[in-house]
């Protein structure tokens, strides 16, 4: 018995310890999955952590893939902007339009997890935000 309780403690910090450890960490989320393949849209899954895409757009605008170096004055330095592997997301939007994405984490984030973003924002317009 004491070797089967030692076992079952020993499995269950193991299984605990693992869960801990995903609960912390939020993997990749980029352009080049496959599940882009078809384009992006609402309910696209973004990989572990994460929840699936929200899209939502009015008036002229969309959400696509593409690459970020064709944006604003394009990939002056060769670095690949911010893509990976020659993709991102794109949103666009223009005469009064709006393009939105919300992508939530599948648990809080705790304080001190480290989180970040690239962005490249081309240009906006008056009155634009």
């Amino acid at each position: 018995m004491r070797h089967l309780s030692r076992f079952l403690y020993t499995l269950f910090f193991a299984w605990a310890a693992s869960f801990a450890h995903a609960q912390n960490n939020c993997y990749d989320a980029n352009a080049i999955s496959f599940v882009y393949d078809d384009g992006w849209q609402t309910g696209d899954p973004a990989g572990f952590g994460f929840g699936s895409w929200t899209l939502a757009r009015s008036g002229l605008a969309g959400h696509a893939l593409g690459t970020s170096t064709l944006n604003g004055n394009g990939d002056s330095n060769g670095d690949g902007d911010i893509d990976t592997d020659g993709r991102a997301w794109r949103m666009s939007a223009t005469n009064g339009g709006a393009a939105q994405a919300w992508l939530n984490f599948s648990f809080p984030l705790t304080v001190g997890l480290p989180f970040s973003l690239k962005m490249d924002n081309n240009s906006l317009g008056n009155g634009a935000s």
